[in-house]
């Protein structure tokens, strides 16, 4: 009977050994996927995020005392520093080309030097005297002025925010005069604000670019925001439009500007501008 029992104990434990040694003689490995880092490349100056830019000033018509000067063929309206380009039906107050010379400095001015060298500045402009004329110039690398134009544009670089007017950039920095701003270089072409995609619309032989509810136009290889063309027909709006009722009439406002309901005669919606709402 002992005999019996021991060998049932061998026979237990010998089944269990050969089951231990197949489970510790089988290694599951398991294979982890090797981590993956996609480094971009990073440009040592790199434009990240324009701001939006003012609308462009435009009028109607310029004072009567404007002298005309001509340059690279085209002509310019000059007066108490401002400066007036015609183009679509109406005058835009522009940034001088470097190069043009005028006779009188505007009636307000900044005196600059730099490197022993005076400058004049006046609304983003810099001036050279030249044979008693005042050559419009580059911003000298360095100079620090107190104050930009309206239309200035804010532009991220690398996490740094600079002010970028007439492709020139500035850092705003702190003088013992107070708050200024020091010239670092010329913008990037891609620190100009424009439209990605676009519409282009003709209207009174006038090219507009049409994006997101604004209307652009081409003026000496930049883009600037002008202000609604009257008549202009697009057939995309931005869907945060706003509806109204005028005169039983249903009508669609996008930052200020009324649309219309149009049929084409391809027989699709399109919307046509018929005005701007009063800010009074």
């Amino acid at each position: 009977m002992m005999n019996l029992t021991k060998l049932i104990y061998l026979g237990v434990f010998f089944i269990l050994f050969l089951s231990s040694s197949k489970t510790y003689g089988q290694r599951v490995i398991v294979k982890r996927p090797a981590r993956t880092v996609v480094v971009a490349p990073s440009p040592a100056f790199r434009v990240i995020r324009p701001f939006p830019a003012p609308r462009v000033r435009v009028t109607t018509v310029v004072p009567s005392g404007a002298v005309i000067i001509t340059y690279g063929g085209i002509p310019y309206s000059y007066y108490g520093g401002v400066y007036y380009r015609y183009y679509g039906g109406q005058y835009i107050i522009v940034t001088p080309p470097v190069g043009m010379q005028v006779n009188t400095l505007p009636v307000e001015f900044d005196k600059i030097l730099v490197d022993k060298t005076l400058y004049y500045y006046a609304d983003g402009v810099f001036y050279l005297p030249i044979d008693k004329q005042y050559e419009i110039v580059d911003a000298p690398i360095d100079a620090i002025i107190y104050s930009l134009p309206k239309e200035t544009q804010k532009v991220s670089i690398d996490n740094v925010t600079y002010y970028s007017y007439n492709k020139t950039l500035y850092l705003k920095i702190q003088t013992q005069g107070g708050r200024a701003y020091k010239v670092m270089g010329t913008a990037p072409e891609n620190a100009v604000s424009q439209p990605e995609q676009y519409t282009t619309i003709e209207v009174d032989d006038t090219t507009y670019y049409f994006s997101e509810g604004v209307f652009y136009i081409l003026l000496d290889g930049q883009y600037k925001i002008v202000g609604p063309p009257k008549n202009a027909i697009v057939w995309d709006l931005p869907q945060n439009l706003q509806e109204l009722v005028i005169d039983d009439k249903t009508l669609y406002a996008y930052k200020n500007v009324l649309y219309s309901k149009v049929e084409t005669d391809a027989n699709d919606t399109a919307y046509k501008i018929i005005g701007e709402l009063s800010t009074d």
